[in-house]
């Protein structure tokens, strides 16, 4: 291909790529350079071919009746590429026939010329699309740019909600289309925990607010660093509650095993942060959890001027009901939940609770307790050394 010099003194108003016969392009070449158009030549479409997969050019001169390929092809695959569809094809033809221009344009050339050329307008003419091409390429950009940021204020918000590793698998699939906590509403079938802090109530009346807050704080840390790390979902921090989904947004086959192993944890980890508590604060505070697993309906929720993705449903209630049952570090969970798991950590044992009824519900709710391993009572169902679990009745 041949490399045309630029107008003297003048810096380059863009790179023109012009092929196809001498005799049509030559005409073109001489108003382009005093213009301040540096230009390129070739005569055939493999060279254009080329250049636009080596060096794109800002804008391409193509002749219409080209040698070795169809032009009309050559621009069509050019402007169904994401990669050049930006650059301005403009068609030279010695002939003016309507029908040439409606084919022209219909492949997608940005500019169709005839012969012979207005040299005194062509430089205008090259240089307004390419002002248009890098004016898009400048919109591109800034949409990439807030794209970027947008992404960025995304995963901050999910970070709040749930683990570094699945807020990667809720960006991946937001970038397929997949319409992942999205504005529409999916009932799905999650496990629902809740958690509170015990004695919390006397302890806010007794402390300083700086302290309350630093108890608090301290408290949601351990409990929402131990659900993410079992891929569970934090929805609703209020008061001393704690509300967290295992199966949510992503559905999953072991949600109830990870969440009875998120709440052994809870209990375990918040032991000796507890007891700090009672020898600085000399206060008493434990944790209670309820655990249940049904069907919920998960989605945004709230007004225009402030919405949370969240889960609603009785399958939630029941659990918060649970959760007010559970004595100081102890768990109680429904039979959903118990009968989908075939062990516990084995430095926590099990009793069955029996049938309990709750208010609003007709039907009784078969309901276990788990809690830290402690010498043997009467009534108590101990776990085996293998930490199996007793049948579910």
């Amino acid at each position: 291909m041949d490399e045309s010099s630029d107008a003297a003194g003048q810096a380059p108003s863009g790179k023109v790529l012009a092929v196809g016969h001498p005799d049509t392009m030559d005409a073109l070449e001489a108003p382009l350079i005093e213009a301040g158009f540096h230009v390129a030549r070739g005569r055939i479409g493999t060279q254009a071919r080329a250049a636009f997969a080596n060096n794109p050019p800002d804008l391409l001169l193509l002749d219409f009746h080209l040698r070795d390929s169809s032009a009309l092809e050559l621009c069509r695959d050019f402007k169904s590429d994401a990669r050049t569809m930006h650059i301005p094809v403009v068609f030279v033809s010695d002939s003016a026939a309507d029908s040439a221009r409606t084919e022209g344009l219909e492949s997608g050339c940005d500019d169709f010329l005839c012969t012979p050329i207005d040299t005194a307008t062509v430089g205008a003419r090259v240089r307004a699309l390419i002002a248009w091409k890098q004016r898009r390429e400048d919109l591109q950009a800034q949409r990439g740019k807030l794209e970027a940021e947008k992404l960025a204020s995304l995963r901050g918000t999910f970070e709040r909600y749930v683990s570094p590793r699945l807020v990667e698998r809720i960006l991946s699939a937001r970038r397929q289309g997949d319409t992942v906590m999205a504005d529409q509403k999916s009932r799905r079938e999650v496990v629902a925990l809740f958690a509170d802090m015990r004695g919390f109530t006397r302890v806010s009346e007794t402390l300083l607010p700086l302290e309350v807050v630093h108890l608090l704080n301290r408290f949601f840390t351990v409990l929402a660093d131990i659900a993410h790390r079992h891929e569970g979902t934090v929805f609703n921090m209020s008061g001393d509650c704690l509300l967290v989904g295992f199966g949510v947004p992503f559905s999953r086959p072991d949600a109830a095993r990870e969440a009875v192993y998120a709440a052994c944890e809870m209990v375990t980890e918040l032991a000796p942060v507890m007891d700090s508590w009672r020898r600085e604060f000399d206060v008493e505070l434990d944790v209670g959890i309820g655990l249940n697993k049904g069907d919920v309906i998960a989605g945004n929720i709230g007004s225009p001027s402030y919405i949370s993705y969240t889960i609603i449903g009785d399958a939630v209630n029941i659990a918060a009901r649970l959760m007010q049952m559970a004595g100081p570090g102890e768990i109680v969970c429904a039979e959903s939940v118990y009968a989908s798991i075939d062990a516990v950590p084995e430095d926590f044992v099990c009793e069955a609770i029996g049938s309990v009824h709750m208010k609003g519900k007709v039907d009784t709710i078969a309901a276990y307790k788990l809690r830290m391993r402690a010498p043997a009572s009467d009534g108590e169902i101990a776990l085996d050394s293998g930490g199996g679990l007793p049948a579910a009745r």
